[in-house]
């Protein structure tokens, strides 16, 4: 079974409160006829989607636990906006490992990592040979009775961070003012997310 993060976004404002600054669009799975349906009038868009473990793992430990983490799940913030709030209370017991980071956090780890990682895998016989050649396994299993398979350590690129700071950066040049973006805090903006199963 897949594991599967949701994120929500917040600013916090001149004020100090949080507010949710997704992008909602109307939910064509909505019926207003149906009391039942269980579906909400609005869908939050994720700011990333994607099923990168490396990434679920170096956020709060979720699906990969070797890795180095920015923290443990810290749960929802009691600050977090009410829709925020709203959105991880419609997943009831579905959603879990519920946390949230600072944008500053988020560079912050990125930049303090060596940007490699070390893994461990069964390996086929052309990926042994490759491996050889300094070519690097994209895939590996925990264990295998196929013929020929050897288990191997190898060092890989590893900037796990990545695609989640090139989305957050997407989304301020799509949503802010080229000088609020330049002068925001990055304490001030922060992901709120949860993963289901």
């Amino acid at each position: 079974m897949g594991c599967d993060i949701h994120i929500c976004t917040e600013q916090k404002l001149h004020t100090g409160l949080w507010t949710n600054v997704d992008s909602w669009v109307i939910n064509p799975y909505f019926d207003p006829m149906e009391d039942d349906s269980g579906e909400s009038p609005m869908s939050r868009r994720d700011i990333y989607r994607g099923r990168n473990y490396e990434l679920f793992g170096t956020l709060c430990g979720v699906r990969n636990d070797e890795l180095p983490r920015i923290s443990d799940p810290r749960g929802i913030p009691k600050d977090a906006h009410p829709m925020t709030m709203g959105d991880f209370a419609n997943w009831g017991d579905d959603g879990h490992s519920a946390s949230w980071v600072t944008l500053k956090e988020l560079k912050d780890f990125d930049e303090a990592g060596d940007g490699t990682v070390e893994r461990t895998g069964m390996i086929s016989p052309e990926q042994i040979a490759e491996l050889g050649q300094d070519i690097k396994p994209d895939h590996w299993c925990g264990g295998t009775n196929q013929p020929g398979y050897e288990e191997h350590t190898w060092t890989d690129d590893s900037r796990p961070l990545q695609d989640l700071l090139d989305q957050i950066q997407k989304w301020q040049d799509l949503n802010m003012w080229a000088h609020e973006a330049a002068t925001m805090n990055p304490n001030d903006f922060r992901l709120v997310f949860w993963f289901d199963n």
